[in-house]
């Protein structure tokens, strides 16, 4: 299968519109004190806009006649953990959190740490006898650390997902745009 610009285009702005509606919701669930599903659709959100870096490259690539693997694209945009990576990075250029992501062994410890908590802050487990619930994991700061995240990653985003398809494939040509991807 080959894609398209336009239905790249299209893609970037549906699952940025999906995200941000995920992190709309996650706040209306924090003002309503529910700390737990806020945490779990802000980490949703969090995820949805980590497809959009992916899918940027592969729009660029299309503008400039480059090779592509569309079987890559498809895969990493169903990885968890890939998302969660991608998503971190952006969100990082905006955070005051000091974690090395230079190091390897600290970065994949951080993204499992990010996979494993939405996971256990949508079910129930049962760990060395001990029993997970959901609402004893997730507290109304985690949930509001990952809504600070998600919000961070789809500010970012936004200008972007409001250009044109013709707006953003003129700033996928320009020289400038070329140096930022590198």
């Amino acid at each position: 299968m080959k894609l398209d610009y336009t239905l790249l285009y299209k893609l970037f702005c549906s699952c940025y519109k999906n995200g941000f509606d995920l992190l709309v919701e996650a706040k209306l669930l924090y003002e309503n004190e529910r700390y737990t599903r806020a945490y779990t659709l802000a980490h949703l959100s969090f995820e949805e806009l980590g497809k959009l870096p992916m899918i940027n490259t592969y729009m660029y690539k299309v503008v400039h006649g480059s090779q592509y693997d569309v079987q890559h694209l498809m895969k990493r945009m169903r990885d968890h953990k890939e998302k969660i990576q991608v998503s971190h990075f952006t969100s990082d250029l905006f955070s005051n959190e000091d974690i090395d992501l230079t190091d390897n062994r600290k970065l994949n410890q951080y993204i499992n740490e990010m996979n494993n908590m939405k996971n256990n802050s949508i079910y129930v487990g049962l760990n060395n006898g001990t029993i997970s619930i959901p609402n004893d994991v997730v507290t109304k700061q985690k949930a509001e650390k990952m809504i600070e995240m998600s919000t961070m990653h789809a500010t970012f985003h936004s200008h972007f997902s409001q250009l044109s398809e013709e707006e953003l494939k003129k700033l996928h040509s320009d020289d400038l745009y070329k140096l930022l991807i590198r």
